[in-house]
């Protein structure tokens, strides 16, 4: 019994290592890889803009959650704005989405940064609200009533 407790503690300090020393080598790359999804995303969803919108970047605090702001300016005039946020009705975890807004409060597109969902299911999500069946894509969709804040960023 001894040598079987030791045998498992022996392997699960290995285990853990080897977890460790993989997480500080690649920590890096990952940090690069998802800045880098959000610089692809901006250009995909905003209007064309001569800014570095992570730059310009506010957060906001909205019933609880945190949304981050990019502003997208060209020729130092406002051309929209994106805006991450994450749904947390996810079956597997968190959605980290970021919508593109025009200055008119108009949808012109939108990425899903990360999330946890089934591959062959929930990962079709993006492709699904793209979608024109049905009215589903969300593109060329205008914010509903004068209270949804979106004056406050543009």
């Amino acid at each position: 019994m001894l040598g079987m407790v030791c045998s498992l503690g022996i392997i699960t300090v290995l285990t853990g290592l080897i977890l460790g020393v993989v997480n500080y080598y690649t920590k890096d790359a990952i940090d690069d890889a998802a800045l880098q999804t959000k610089i692809d995303a901006l250009a995909d969803i905003l209007p064309e803009f001569d800014n570095n919108p992570l730059e310009h970047s506010n957060p906001a605090v909205i019933d609880g959650d945190t949304l981050i702001i990019y502003a997208a300016t060209k020729g130092g005039e406002r051309v929209g704005v994106a805006v991450e946020s994450q749904a947390h009705d996810g079956f597997s975890g968190d959605i980290l989405l970021m919508f593109g807004f025009d200055t008119d409060g108009i949808v012109s597109g939108f990425k899903v940064l990360a999330h946890s969902e089934t591959p062959g299911l929930g990962a079709k999500m993006e492709d699904w609200f793209r979608d024109s069946v049905a009215s589903r894509s969300v593109i060329g969709r205008k914010l509903a009533g004068d209270d949804s804040g979106y004056s406050k960023f543009v």
